[in-house]
């Protein structure tokens, strides 16, 4: 098991499925509790003794230094450049201090956004910006107030699963009715909200 934004304060959990023989691997960024899980290994910010480059990660980001850690061993380092503009969203999403990585991770994740393929995350930035006159140009802002909040109500009023199909899908009818659900559901949320808010102020 290779966890991804959680895990280092999984101790019993954790201890619990080394029990049944395997192997766990914790990436995390949250803060380190007084005694971390006993495991493979712990790959978290939080274990560094000092400020560094990597101590503002994300859980993406953590997850993707690993990732392209053993890319380095394999030689496979320009196979996974392809999950930057990924790794981009999840940072900007989590709003993490754009400083260190992850400054570089927006930067490069936004100048190559539409380069590797990404049918469904193409689908969506398209359907978000239908019917407008002018192409908004792609932004952190527009990133994390125009697509990330789409993302997220996935999870928010039906089943997260519904953004991760969308941003590995490589065809096209399938990305165009996972993006308008994500839309809907987004729809959906907003007016909820508005009607808490309203509900709030009496």
């Amino acid at each position: 098991i290779i966890t991804v934004d959680n895990g280092v304060s999984a101790i019993d959990e954790i201890e619990y499925a080394k029990n049944l023989g395997m192997d766990v691997v914790v990436t995390d960024h949250h803060k380190c509790a007084e005694r971390l899980p006993e495991c493979s290994a712990v790959v978290d910010p939080c274990i560094l003794k000092e400020d560094t480059p990597l101590s503002q990660l994300c859980g993406a980001g953590v997850a993707f230094t690993l990732i392209r850690a053993l890319a380095e061993e394999i030689g496979a380092n320009e196979e996974i450049a392809r999950y930057i503009p990924i790794v981009m969203i999840g940072t900007l999403g989590d709003v993490v201090p754009l400083v260190g990585d992850n400054r570089v991770i927006v930067k490069y994740g936004l100048e190559h956004i539409h380069d590797f393929n990404w049918v469904g995350l193409e689908k969506l930035l398209n359907i978000i910006n239908e019917g407008k006159t002018s192409q908004p140009s792609i932004s952190s802002m527009f990133i994390s107030f125009q697509l990330v909040p789409k993302l997220n109500a996935a999870g928010r009023l039906g089943n997260a699963m519904r953004a991760f199909e969308l941003l590995v899908c490589d065809d096209d009818s399938e990305a165009e009715q996972l993006a308008r659900e994500l839309m809907n559901e987004n729809a959906k949320r907003q007016e909820t909200e508005a009607e808490i808010a309203e509900l709030a102020q009496f």
